[in-house]
């Protein structure tokens, strides 16, 4: 799915609603899994991410970030977001 998603054009390292972008939350969810199976599957999704460019939030929020020239960060503009997270 997450390859499909890449594929498709989603951005690799857009800032989330907390911060992190999608590399950061994946790690987050892979320490907290206490399954094997489940840790092996984040995992695979955290390669897939860093293989297609993803960095974590730090990085992207450094004042002077190392200039890599295949670096995909997508900033989103976050300030008309409803905090509402349940939906309408």
């Amino acid at each position: 799915m997450v390859e499909l998603l890449i594929e498709s054009g989603a951005p690799i390292n857009a800032l989330e609603a907390d911060g992190a972008i999608h590399i950061d939350s994946a790690r987050f969810v892979w320490f907290l899994s206490q399954d094997d199976e489940e840790k092996e599957s984040f995992g695979d999704i955290i390669t897939i991410i860093k293989d297609n460019g993803g960095v974590s939030a730090d990085y992207c929020q450094r004042p002077n970030p190392r200039y890599e020239p295949d670096m995909k960060y997508t900033p989103v503009d976050l300030s008309g977001a409803s905090p509402n997270l349940g939906g309408s």
